[in-house]
């Protein structure tokens, strides 16, 4: 009977784990729902997964959708500006991912902010590899690209022959 009541004990705790596991989830999101994460509200969060007994391990799998959300959220106007991506950093930090966990939305991430400094006024200057620039020519953009050239051939026929002719043998008169 012990048994059972051990089994049924741990059934229970793993129940009430999956279910502090979504609730934790959902005050995470709304925490970061405004694309900013604060101080006050780390604490509630730090607070809330000792509460729940929760490790890092156990919000791991959620942790690349919070900060898509949170990345999301400062995307929506189509530039990130400077203090958009000090508040991104924070999360990324507050959540423990690395870059390459969140490669994807880094590349955007710097594209909006280059877009965003361009519309400041601010042009900033790309080093371009295979590039031979005049004197006083400066990049500023730089993509990877593929030439593309179509070539005309000739699709006709031409009848008769190019080369030499000559006589083989005389020809018989009867």
């Amino acid at each position: 009977m012990e048994i059972l009541k051990t089994i049924i004990d741990r059934y229970k705790a793993a129940k009430q784990k999956s279910l502090n596991k979504k609730e934790f989830r959902e005050i995470l999101l709304q925490a970061v729902n405004d694309g900013k994460l604060t101080k006050e509200e780390i604490d509630n969060l730090d607070k809330k997964k000792t509460e729940f007994g929760l490790t890092d391990d156990d919000v791991k799998g959620v942790k690349t959708e919070i900060f898509a959300t949170a990345f999301s959220v400062a995307k929506d106007d189509k530039q990130v500006t400077e203090d958009e991506e000090k508040e991104l950093k924070e999360i990324q930090k507050y959540l423990g991912l690395a870059d390459d966990e969140i490669q994807t939305s880094k590349k955007e991430l710097a594209l909006l902010r280059l877009l965003d400094e361009i519309q400041k006024g601010n042009l900033p200057t790309v080093p371009v590899t295979n590039l031979v620039t005049q004197k006083g020519e400066k990049a500023y953009w730089a993509k990877p690209a593929i030439l593309a050239e179509e070539k005309v051939i000739r699709r006709r026929y031409e009848g008769g022959s190019w080369g030499v002719s000559f006589r083989v043998m005389r020809a018989l008169v009867i």
